[in-house]
């Protein structure tokens, strides 16, 4: 190579270099924030007295007010247990902005414009795996007719599978994947992180389900007093989805231990319920429906603080695999808590991103 031309080629490698770094200082574009209540008609009448009007939380992307004619893909974020809408915002422990972040894989182009929808789903007991029950009200059909419906009527949708996401974390990530199995009309895409009670493979060893773990709330639970422990939400919000009981008070659910004269005894009936609800257990039945997916993911941390999550979703896993069903999965160096914004941004949105259509010219709708 002459000297002018391997001149010519480190100077265009510094203009590429500097261009690169003022592109990284440069803000990216911000996109807006919308707080709003969406009426939910499937909650009403929930035993628990939850609220029926939601407020949600709605990212627009930054383009999305210029673009006028265009439509954009949708991701609904779903909370853990516990959390609600703003799980996803900065205004929390966990300083999670998942809006900053959409701004930047949005200005970095590694995730198309879209519109990402965050829920509000609490319930006296966290929240009830996104289920419908009796005891905390028809979540599933909130976030798939009344939260889906409504998203639609405000604001320019992608409206059909090709462009709607379903992803969550926790209760949340279980719920994405059982919405995912049930609605493949609804959502074609799914993404679940650390998702809780994906499997119940073993419960003898079960932080949350073992023996001992009912044990040390039974005491609570015979006078008839909820624990605001992690613990005792995971279990009541469990039983409100997959074995609620509204003839059974103070809790209108059955659990898989009971005190029986002061010795505290497994109803069998009750744990295969449970198990039957979980999605390992519905992926035989709804081979069809994951089969017609997008795109699946699921990831957990390594060290995350329930044990029972890397074990449960390895065992999804395999039943996935056995079913033939194709899908993304990784358990990756991490814990519950330390990797949620970075995985979000690395893997589960650009993962989504990838598999919806994205917009194009459509009626203007009314945000």
């Amino acid at each position: 190579m002459t000297r002018h031309v391997l001149l010519g080629s480190l100077l265009a490698a510094a203009i590429v270099v500097a261009t690169g770094a003022l592109a990284q200082e440069a803000p990216a574009a911000k996109g807006q924030v919308v707080s709003v209540v969406v009426p939910g008609p499937s909650l009403v009448g929930n035993l628990l007295g939850t609220p029926t009007d939601r407020p949600v939380s709605v990212y627009l992307p930054p383009s999305y007010d210029q673009a006028t004619g265009a439509t954009f893909p949708v991701v609904y974020l779903l909370h853990s247990l516990g959390g609600g809408d703003y799980s996803w915002l900065p205004r929390t422990l966990m300083e999670r902005n998942i809006p900053a972040l959409a701004d930047t894989l949005i200005a970095a182009g590694t995730i198309q414009p879209m519109i990402l929808v965050m829920p509000d789903a609490s319930t006296r007991y966290g929240a009830c795996f996104y289920a419908n029950s009796p005891v905390c009200g028809n979540w599933e059909d909130f976030i798939t007719t009344d939260l889906v419906g409504y998203v639609d009527d405000h604001y320019r949708t992608v409206a059909g599978p090709q462009g709607r996401a379903v992803a969550g974390m926790d209760v949340g990530g279980t719920g994405a994947l059982t919405l995912a199995m049930k609605h493949p009309d609804v959502f074609g895409a799914a993404y679940a992180m650390s998702p809780l009670n994906t499997a119940l493979v073993d419960p003898d060893k079960s932080a949350l389900y073992s023996r001992d773990a009912f044990a040390m709330l039974a005491p609570d639970r015979a006078l008839g007093v909820a624990s605001p422990s992690y613990m005792s939400q995971a279990q009541l919000a469990m039983a409100a989805a997959a074995s609620p009981n509204p003839e059974h008070e103070p809790y209108f659910v059955d659990l898989p231990y009971e005190l029986v004269n002061g010795q505290l005894e497994q109803q069998s009936t009750v744990w295969d319920a449970w198990v039957a609800h979980t999605p390992m257990a519905m992926t035989e039945s709804h081979r069809p429906q994951l089969l017609s997916l997008r795109a699946l993911g699921i990831d957990a941390g390594t060290n995350d603080q329930s044990h029972d999550v890397v074990a449960e979703t390895q065992a999804f896993h395999d039943a996935l695999t056995r079913a033939g069903i194709p899908h993304r999965f990784e358990v990756y160096p991490g814990d519950y808590f330390n990797m949620v914004e970075q995985r979000m941004g690395s893997v589960a949105l650009p993962f989504l991103s990838d598999a919806l259509e994205g917009g194009g010219e459509a009626t203007i709708g009314t945000p």
